[in-house]
């Protein structure tokens, strides 16, 4: 039973917090930011149940707050996003969840209440960046909450390599759920809960802060993470997670031809440092055998056994199906990957809504992608926007979680869909610019460079 003592202590610690939240909504988006590439050592600190609910409680906190200060506030002369435009990627994600809602009100269960939470939750987060906006100052901590963050992670990623894998269980981590191998080489996961989440999100920061970096190369902060970006690669390849590595590699080849020549200085050390890995490293990024096991799945779960037209119904298979499965029958029970099987798990977001929500489903989340991806793509090419790069990198990581996507659930991963949300709710505001952005170069640099109108 939890001590009321601490249960009290927990909230007078929240309330401040709430409190600054309630008075500046992006202040929340900021501190969620900051924690949630932390919310895997939970596993290995003693707390309270209520406090793994953080996130969800801290998301509708800032959502019900953007929502009061649009609806009390009209007047203000904080940043504003036009309503009259709607991002094109609205139309076919609200068709998606209104299909996923469909499915589940049709095919009642927990797992299709758990499938829909994970799948479609942290779409409020832009919601609430639509009604309560970054400023230009805030995107720009929070590029460089990223950047630090990612450093952070990746230097401890590292140190578990050094430790090992006894050093790691002896700290409370267990062996196959966070402590993994491949080719029996020890995946790093840092603070994260697996290896999955850990490289995603050192994708994430490469794609975005490389390009926010090269734009202004002098400026201290960006010099120092251009300095750390082969820690960063060096870190996110000690996860051995190839879909990470096949994400971060398109979206920085679309970074490279679109925008940003001087990347081809970072891609040949890549290139050299890739050389001279360790073999087991090598061998475990080329082993065929599990993209074979993944393809087997997908024939058996599109081809073998068929597609229903509007698909098995949300939860059915993937995250939320797993979650509910484990909640029921004990661990050590051991269930065949197989599609009837309700552990199945694709590896491929795109044949998991194929198999849950049916063609118009896959379609729907094809659509959406691309005309996120293409949203992103457009703010990077108004130079009067003034953040040319993070635009870029926000696109660069779209692409790349859209990449990754084919071989792993990347929109059901923890804090990888959080991220990619919130990066992607950035982007209006980069359109509509702010009469408060400043220029961080040097003053005679900054008169050379374009303003943003209000």
């Amino acid at each position: 039973m939890t001590n009321p003592l601490l249960l009290i202590a927990i909230a007078l610690a929240a309330l401040p917090v709430a409190a600054a939240v309630v008075r500046r909504p992006p202040t929340g988006i900021l501190l969620l930011a900051a924690i949630a590439p932390f919310d895997g050592l939970l596993f290995i600190v003693p707390h309270p149940p209520i406090v793994e609910g953080w996130k969800e409680a801290l998301v509708l906190l800032i959502v019900v707050s953007a929502w009061w200060h649009r609806r009390a506030d009209p007047g203000s002369p904080s940043p504003r996003i036009d309503s009259r435009v709607v991002p094109s990627w609205v139309l076919p994600m609200t068709g998606l969840l209104a299909l996923a809602a469909l499915s589940a009100l049709l095919h009642p269960s927990t797992s299709a209440i758990i499938g829909v939470k994970i799948g479609f939750f942290y779409l409020l987060v832009p919601l609430a960046l639509w009604w309560a906006p970054l400023n230009a100052k805030e995107r720009d901590r929070l590029v460089t909450i990223l950047m630090v963050a990612g450093v952070v992670v990746v230097i401890i990623g590292i140190g578990q390599q050094i430790a090992g894998p006894e050093a790691l269980v002896s700290l409370g981590y267990d062996y196959n759920s966070n402590v993994r191998f491949a080719s029996g080489i020890l995946r790093s996961f840092s603070t994260f809960n697996q290896p999955f989440a850990y490289a995603f999100f050192v994708m994430m920061v490469l794609l975005v802060g490389i390009p926010v970096a090269l734009e202004d190369p002098r400026r201290l902060r960006n010099m120092l993470f251009l300095a750390a970006v082969p820690l960063l690669g060096v870190g996110m390849v000690t996860a051995v997670v190839r879909a990470a590595l096949m994400g971060f590699a398109v979206g920085a080849i679309w970074l490279l031809v679109h925008r940003y020549r001087g990347l081809i200085h970072i891609v040949i050390p890549a290139l050299v440092v890739a050389a001279f890995l360790p073999g087991g490293f090598v061998g475990a990024f080329l082993s065929p055998s599990s993209l074979l096991e993944r393809s087997n799945g997908w024939t058996q779960a599109v081809f073998e056994q068929g597609v229903e037209p509007f698909g098995q119904g949300i939860g059915s298979v993937g995250s939320a199906a797993e979650l509910v499965q484990d909640s029921r029958l004990n661990s050590e029970i051991e269930f065949p990957t197989q599609v009837d099987s309700a552990r199945y798990q694709p590896d491929n977001y795109y044949v998991k809504t194929l198999v849950e929500l049916g063609p118009m489903g896959a379609w729907l989340l094809i659509s959406a992608m691309g005309l996120a991806f293409a949203t992103a793509r457009k703010a990077s090419l108004r130079p009067a926007a003034g953040e040319a790069g993070l635009a870029a990198g926000i696109a660069a990581s779209i692409l790349g979680a859209m990449v990754a996507s084919l071989v792993s659930s990347y929109w059901e991963i923890f804090p990888a869909d959080l991220f990619f949300w919130m990066l992607l709710g950035v982007v209006p505001s980069l359109f509509q610019g702010s009469s408060t952005m400043r220029s961080l170069s040097a003053p005679a640099e900054a008169a050379f460079k374009p303003t943003v109108g209000a």
